[in-house]
């Protein structure tokens, strides 16, 4: 034992110093979430609304039912059933359990992401130092809550791996169990659909129709039933629920609208998005976004990256355009900005906007930051949104710059 901790120390620090240091703040990060948990297991964390759920499946009480002091359930009866695996172990273990699953799914599924777009050559920085660092910032005010899109951004890039894989089935339900926690990623859903229909379309409705038939098995048909019939009301009660932590389009053009007419801008942050403009605007950008990764499925000769980039494209829709864009969504884009960091050389004139995205995101986009600013700087509420735009201006015009990868093994099973 003690020659197995030795040689695990002795490569540690044979390590280069970049790669230490991402090691050793993911390990941080998670003991800090630990002792906070441990200190203090129901603050500034969303774990009781999951606890909460888990609790009311089991004892048949509706799950979707308001409980003063914590949030509102949003997600499907079958998320529940998953999230009472960690009920069952209290609500101290369970957040530490569930806060160590979420951070080991979103690893992996960055970390198998990383290792596909190597092994095609996208990537001509290969430290996985910088990739790690960011998309532990970009996604740490979700784990830090205990939010479920780190997991979530996990078991879609372990999907979409699996998908480049040929590993369909495993693919479909990693997709599909992402969908049933939170079913804003449709859209990126649908674009995957787009650029591979075959199988996937068919394999991911059936993994979907299973998920959610699955809580049939676990509880009475008639409590089922009306648990859906709850979702579904639940959903279009709260489809226009926002408050300020919202970092969406919207939310940048009230912030534009303050400087042009300054007003009760604190009251405008809880609007709702009425305006039919935006509405349509919304729709137009869907279909751009549509356009655009069909008009890569024609033009990029490296379906991987194909994949990947329609994924992120996808998910910056969501971010700005979605229904339910807020801080800790902000990991939808983590590993994507870790890997445009590595990919930053293939197009040097595009190295400002990209940096200019990483600060507005990691660095202007901390809330804690921003919103004690917010009545004397209001335009720094508009950070992430702006900085997410940015991204997006990046993503599509490096595909003109960037150079022309090599056609490798993984190739053959397209």
């Amino acid at each position: 034992m003690t020659d197995s901790k030795t040689s695990s120390w002795r490569f540690f620090f044979s390590l280069p110093l970049a790669q230490r240091i991402a090691i050793t703040l993911w390990i941080t990060l998670f003991i800090a979430l630990t002792v906070k948990t441990i200190l203090k297991p129901t603050s500034h964390s969303v774990f009781p609304v999951y606890f909460q759920a888990g609790i009311s499946w089991w004892l048949q009480a509706d799950i979707y039912q308001f409980h003063p002091g914590i949030d509102h359930y949003r997600y499907s009866p079958t998320a529940a059933i998953f999230f009472s695996a960690f009920t069952f172990m209290g609500i101290t273990l369970g957040a530490i359990l569930w806060n160590f699953c979420s951070i080991v799914v979103f690893i992996l599924g960055c970390n198998r992401f990383r290792q596909t777009m190597l092994f095609h050559g996208s990537m001509i920085n290969k430290d996985w130092a910088g990739f790690f660092i960011i998309c532990l910032f970009a996604a740490l005010s979700g784990i830090w809550n205990s939010q479920c899109n780190a997991f979530i951004v996990g078991l879609i890039l372990l999907g979409a791996t699996d998908l480049i894989e040929r590993k369909n089935n495993r693919a479909a339900f990693f997709l599909a169990f992402a969908f049933m926690i939170k079913s804003t990623i449709l859209p990126i859903l649908a674009l995957l659909v787009l650029i591979r229909p075959f199988p996937l379309l068919p394999k991911l409705l059936f993994a979907i129709a299973l998920l959610l038939l699955f809580p049939f098995l676990a509880s009475p048909t008639s409590f089922v039933l009306a648990e859906y019939q709850s979702w579904y009301g639940h959903l279009q009660e709260t489809k226009g629920l926002r408050w300020p932590g919202f970092r969406d389009a919207w939310y940048g053009w009230l912030v534009f609208q303050e400087q042009l007419h300054p007003g009760n801008f604190n009251d405008q942050l809880w609007s709702i998005p009425t305006n039919s403009f935006y509405k349509v605007l919304q729709l137009l950008t869907g279909f751009g976004t549509a356009l655009v990764v069909l008009y890569w499925k024609t033009k990029l000769s490296d379906k991987v990256e194909l994949t990947f980039r329609s994924i992120a494209l996808g998910m910056i829709w969501v971010l700005l355009f979605g229904p339910a864009s807020e801080f800790p969504t902000f990991a939808f884009i983590a590993p994507f900005l870790g890997w445009a960091w590595l990919e930053r050389k293939t197009w040097n004139k595009g190295e400002p906007l990209l940096l200019i995205s990483i600060v507005l995101i990691l660095v202007l986009g901390w809330q804690n930051f921003t919103f004690p600013l917010k009545n004397h700087l209001p335009a720094l509420l508009s950070a992430l949104p702006l900085g997410t735009l940015c991204f997006a201006l990046w993503l599509i015009l490096q595909t003109n710059f960037k150079f022309s990868h090599p056609q490798k093994e993984l190739d053959s099973h397209e």
